[in-house]
């Protein structure tokens, strides 16, 4: 599964009573403009203000996502003109159908608790972030975005006819093999568990081919080629997930991306 993790999405579409229409506009078009371009993501410097160097913050901007829809909502604006900001206890966008990558991620949910906002900037229709404590994180991935992200694996390890099932606790992946001069078909049944904040493993509870149930030990040298299958000790963003379950057709995670550890 991609690094889907990295995504830094700033759009706003709405604010409590302490704002004019004229500063709903303000607020929208700033946001807007935020994923106009590579550079403006990356202007709004919220990961500079995380600690995060020039290369990186190049890199996060080289893959702007782009959200189909977004819903903004904000905790208890202080709005102060004379010192030039506006502080915030959080602003939530919700987004769905967000283009990251070669993927389609259904749905992200990004929580700034305690930011500040440059207020002169966003007069001007831009977005600068002046201070942000962490980019908390809820992400729903279906389980046909993840196949069409599995496609280049699945060619590599000569998979096809690939489905997937997600229900509560349980993923079944089904398909064809190519074993020598054959071709099998395969059965995988197992759930993920998180085995500590940056890493994620597949539980494998059972694997069939051609109808017939393979032993633990066959299984468990499968599955250790795989994990884990999420591992965020070695990306550079400072990323903890605290929570991955399957749902019905989804995959849901929640994490936060802390400042950077030197």
């Amino acid at each position: 599964m991609k690094k889907f993790l990295f995504l830094c999405v700033l759009v706003f579409c709405a604010s409590g009573p302490a704002y004019s229409q004229s500063d709903q506009e303000l607020l929208a078009k700033a946001f807007e403009n935020t994923f106009s371009s590579p550079q403006k993501f990356k202007d709004c410097r919220i990961f500079q203000i995380l600690g995060y160097d020039l290369a990186e913050t190049d890199m996060i901007a080289k893959i702007t996502p782009f959200p189909k829809t977004i819903k903004v909502e904000t905790e208890s604006a202080d709005l102060a003109e004379n010192a030039g900001f506006t502080a915030y206890k959080s602003i939530s966008v919700t987004c769905d159908r967000v283009n990251y990558y070669s993927m389609v991620i259904e749905r992200v949910v990004f929580v700034f608790p305690n930011c500040i906002l440059d207020r002169n900037s966003l007069k001007k229709g831009n977005l600068k972030f002046l201070n942000a404590d962490e980019i908390q994180l809820e992400v729903l991935v279906s389980e046909k975005d993840i196949l069409s992200v599995f496609a280049l694996f699945a060619q590599a390890k000569a998979l096809t006819s690939l489905e997937m099932q997600l229900r509560p606790n349980l993923c079944k992946l089904f398909g064809n093999v190519k074993m020598g001069f054959f071709r099998a078909q395969f059965e995988v049944t197992g759930d993920v568990d998180l085995i500590n904040p940056k890493q994620v493993n597949f539980v494998c509870s059972r694997m069939v081919i051609n109808k017939q149930v393979q032993p633990r030990n066959f299984v468990s040298a499968i599955i250790a080629q795989i994990n884990p299958v999420f591992d965020s000790t070695k990306a550079w963003i400072n990323l903890n997930v605290s929570e991955i379950k399957l749902t019905s057709g989804f995959v849901a995670t929640k994490a936060v991306i802390k400042r950077k550890v030197n």
